[in-house]
């Protein structure tokens, strides 16, 4: 898969692409075009250590691929490898923390956006961070709850920096602020996580319009009725390998795999 002819390149083995525009200037001219991937014989890791071994995985254009698995298994890493990757990161590790990659890959965008697995902690106000995505006035993102209650949940926290936010509040706005990024392809690492009630419809809610927009998304998620309810495919990634990748509807109904008929019974 080479991505569409506007943004399409390909990078292998240790190898970056220059040909990147500033992120502030790209927000000015921005259009959303379809964009994907495809990963061959992907390895990655932390400093000396490597979390995933001779990964194969596509993303098509427009489509939501949820990965699923225990904790442990990679997938963070995997997000924040593609993260990097797209947004031309380095690719050799530079001490014990730094991430590092190789691989054969082609990729069919120029940005990506990623929310992290914590949320985020910034020491500006959620207002500010819209405005920094191209939003003027919070209240008004598309993806801002149309519930009165959810409204006046966030009315108290919006002007506050979001490092000083509750946990759940803090996690909602980060999916968010993912959610409305001006990006070619974004990035969701347990978009659910402690959320429940009304938070986690609204959740769900973002994801299918965001489907309905055709983004091309990939999430982590250990909550498998979201994946079975958002996701066009569903991948099972354990220690670092991907056991078995499916459209939602096999992976759930007709898993080829023993491991994915026992993690499907048991669960993360």
């Amino acid at each position: 898969m080479g991505g569409d002819a506007r943004a399409g390149k390909k990078i292998t083995r240790g190898s970056r692409d220059p040909g990147i525009f500033s992120l502030t200037l790209r927000l000015l001219v921005y259009t959303l075009t379809a964009v994907g991937f495809s990963f061959r014989g992907f390895r990655a890791g932390w400093g000396q250590r490597c979390v995933i071994e001779d990964l194969d995985l596509d993303l098509d254009p427009g489509e939501l691929l949820m990965i699923v698995g225990p904790g442990g298994s990679g997938k963070s890493t995997l997000l924040a490898a593609i993260e990097g990757i797209v947004n031309c990161a380095a690719v050799e590790p530079v001490d014990d923390a730094s991430p590092w990659w190789k691989g054969e890959l082609e990729i069919g965008c120029d940005f990506a956006a990623r929310m992290v697995q914590h949320g985020r902690f910034d020491p500006v106000s959620s207002r500010q961070l819209f405005r920094e995505v191209g939003i003027e006035h919070a209240e008004q993102a598309w993806c801002w709850p149309g519930s009165p209650a959810l409204q006046a949940e966030l009315a108290q926290v919006v002007d506050l920096p979001l490092a000083e936010v509750p946990d759940k509040l803090r996690r909602v706005i980060s999916f968010l602020l993912t959610a409305c990024a001006k990006t070619d392809l974004l990035l969701f690492d347990e978009p659910d996580f402690r959320q429940d009630g009304p938070w986690l419809d609204h959740v769900h809610a973002v994801f299918a319009e965001l489907r309905r927009s055709q983004h091309s998304m990939v999430a982590v998620t250990h909550y498998l009725p979201l994946a079975r309810a958002m996701a066009d495919r569903v991948a099972l990634m354990i220690d670092g390998r991907m056991i078995e990748t499916a459209s939602t509807q096999d992976f759930f109904e007709r898993p080829r795999e023993p491991r994915t008929r026992q993690f499907i019974q048991w669960g993360a």
